[in-house]
């Protein structure tokens, strides 16, 4: 939150924003990985610097490890929900919940495999419906003829209601 949509110049917060410029776009995983790792590797470098002399390398190494699959996880998951329509009720709940995110309002809903510490810091808004501009549309909502589980294209609304 603080960093992808904070104030300050920031390679995260660039990159982020475009990424909601770009929101109809696929998500390119290995490029967004590769954009972080310098970063991240730095924050996992810090943690065991941080840690190893009260834990141990034999528990932090293995927390890193687990940090960057973590990573890896999250962006794939993240990917998906720009790439394919939701399949299941959880997936219909998260997309809506992140799509809200990139079309309504980009204070809320940062998480992007589950909505815990959004409920937890008070930054989960729930929607029952997303109504998406055109340009953010993903393709597979246009595929699907502007309408899936909640989601729905500002366009398609709009011939609806009129």
């Amino acid at each position: 939150r603080w960093i992808a949509h904070g104030k300050r110049p920031d390679p995260t917060r660039s990159g982020h924003l475009e990424h909601h410029r770009l929101a109809s776009q696929p998500v390119d995983v290995p490029a967004e990985v590769r954009e972080h790792a310098h970063r991240f590797a730095k924050t996992l470098v810090g943690i065991n610097l941080l840690l190893a002399p009260v834990l141990g390398l034999r528990r932090t190494i293995p927390f890193s490890i687990g940090l960057s699959a973590g990573l890896v996880a999250v962006s794939y998951y993240h990917a998906r929900m720009h790439r394919r329509a939701p399949r299941g009720r959880y997936e219909e709940w998260m997309w809506r919940f992140h799509w809200h995110h990139h079309a309504a309002d980009a204070r809320v809903n940062f998480g992007l495999t589950n909505p815990l510490l959004d409920f937890a810091l008070g930054t989960a808004v729930a929607p029952r419906e997303v109504t998406i501009h055109p340009n953010l549309m993903p393709a597979w909502l246009r595929e699907a003829g502007g309408s899936v589980a909640g989601i729905t294209s500002a366009a398609d609304r709009a011939t609806t209601i009129g």
